[in-house]
C-alpha cells in the first residue's frame, strides 16, 4: 500500500465570530502561546477556534496546533505540526470527537530543508506555514500551509483515543516498513529483518524513534544548563501499563537524566516486544561536553540488544 500525502496546497478558513457569544483569549507560557474563544457567559468554557504557536528568538509566530472546541473538549479537524524544525511542516492530521482522536489519522515525517540550516531558514525562509491576524478582534485567523511535498510516515484509524485495526508505517522515503494490527497486538509485516520475533522493535523504525527523540528532546533541553559530560542508559522492560524505560545506569548531570525521561515520556508507545525470551534491548542517550566548553556541546543515542552498552 502506498503512503497517502496530503494534496492540498493551502487550508484558508476564516469565519467571524458572534461578538455577543464569544470572546478572545490569550495565554503566553514561556514561549508558548495559546489563543482561542471562550464563552463570554463562561470564560472557563473553550469554544470555536484554537491556535497554538510557538514564539522563536525573534518573537515570530511558529505553529504547534490548530484546531477546534467545542464546549473544552477538541471536535472536528486537527493539525499538529513540527515547531522546532525551520520548515514548521505538518505533523499530523485528522479528527477528533469529544476530546478524543477518532477516526482516520495521518502522520508525517518532517519536510526537507533545500538548504541546510542557516539565517535564512532560523528567519522563516523555508516555513510551510503562515498565520494570518484577523483584522476584527472576534474574527478567526487564516491558517495556511503547503504539504505537498511531505512523506506519509504512518495512516491509521483511532477509536475513542486508542489507535485500532491495521497501521500502516513507512520509511522516509516513502517505502513500507511495517503493518501492524493494534486491535489484536500483532505484525503483520515487515519489510526489513526486524521481523524477527526475537527482537524488540519500534514501528516505523529505530531511524524514526532517534530522529523523533532529538526532536523533542531539543525543546525540553534548550532552557537546561549541562556543564558535564552525562549518560543515561535504559532498559526496555514491557509492563501491562506499557513500555517503560527502566534506567539501569546514569553518570553526570541529574538535569541530563531529568530532561531524557521527559522527553521519552513525550513519545509514542509503539515499542513492538518479543513473544519469547530474548536479549533485552539498551539504549544510551550521551551529552558531550567537551573541556571549556560551557554550553549543550554534542548529543548521541545509540541501542543494541543485549548488554555491552552497560
Amino acid at each position: 500500500m502506498k503512503p497517502y500525502l496530503l494534496t492540498f496546497l493551502l487550508l484558508s478558513i476564516s469565519i467571524t465570530l458572534s461578538s455577543q457569544e464569544l470572546k478572545r483569549k490569550s495565554v503566553l507560557k514561556g514561549r508558548l502561546q495559546e489563543e482561542y474563544f471562550v464563552l463570554k457567559n463562561d470564560k472557563k468554557i473553550k469554544q470555536g477556534q484554537y491556535v497554538k504557536s510557538f514564539l522563536n528568538v525573534f518573537d515570530q509566530k511558529i505553529l504547534v496546533e490548530y484546531g477546534y472546541f467545542d464546549h473544552n473538549k477538541k471536535n472536528g479537524e486537527w493539525l499538529e505540526f513540527y515547531y522546532y524544525e525551520p520548515t514548521n511542516s505538518l505533523k499530523a492530521a485528522g479528527t477528533y470527537q469529544d476530546g478524543l482522536k477518532q477516526g482516520l489519522w495521518r502522520y508525517y515525517y518532517p519536510a526537507k530543508l533545500h538548504n541546510k540550516h542557516n539565517f535564512l531558514s532560523m528567519v522563516g525562509a523555508e516555513r510551510n506555514t503562515t498565520i494570518i491576524e484577523p483584522e476584527h478582534k472576534n474574527d478567526e485567523k487564516i491558517i495556511r500551509f503547503d504539504s505537498t511535498l511531505q512523506v506519509c510516515l504512518s495512516n491509521g484509524r483511532y477509536e475513542k483515543g486508542e489507535k485500532t485495526g491495521v497501521w500502516h508505517y513507512y520509511f522516509n522515503n516513502g517505502s513500507p516498513y511495517h503493518i501492524y494490527n493494534h486491535s489484536t497486538d500483532s505484525l503483520i509485516k515487515s519489510y526489513i529483518n526486524d521481523s524477527n520475533a526475537s527482537s524488540t522493535i519500534y514501528l516505523g523504525g529505530m531511524a524514526w524513534f532517534q530522529q523523533l527523540y532529538f526532536l523533542n528532546l531539543m525543546k525540553n533541553i534548550e532552557s537546561v544548563q549541562i556543564n558535564e559530560t552525562s549518560e543515561l542508559i535504559c532498559k526496555m522492560v514491557d509492563t501491562e501499563e506499557g513500555s517503560t524505560y527502566a534506567v539501569v545506569k546514569s553518570t553526570g548531570s541529574p538535569k541530563y537524566k531529568e530532561v531524557v525521561e521527559k522527553t521519552l515520556k513525550e513519545l509514542p508507545d509503539d515499542w513492538i516486544f518479543p513473544k519469547e525470551d530474548a536479549p533485552p534491548l539498551y539504549l544510551k542517550f550521551k551529552l558531550t561536553i567537551e573541556p571549556g566548553q560551557t554550553r549543550n556541546n554534542h548529543l548521541s543515542f545509540d541501542y543494541e540488544s543485549g548488554g555491552q552498552l552497560l
